[in-house]
């Protein structure tokens, strides 16, 4: 879900986009949100982690 997500996002902003260039800065940040939240997921090993707040969980 997640990766879909970010592969959604990248994919609004070069579509409507006037020049034909690389938006590095934009796929940079979506590739480190998608490792960072796999690392979470993976040390915590709680599935809704990303859905409820912390205070109650």
């Amino acid at each position: 879900m997640i990766y879909s997500c970010c592969i959604f996002v990248y994919c609004m902003f070069e579509c409507f986009k006037i020049k034909n260039s690389v938006n590095y800065h934009l796929l940079f940040t979506l590739v480190l949100f998608s490792l960072i939240v796999t690392t979470v997921y993976l040390k915590v090993k709680e599935p809704v982690f990303h859905q409820v707040p912390s205070i109650l969980v």
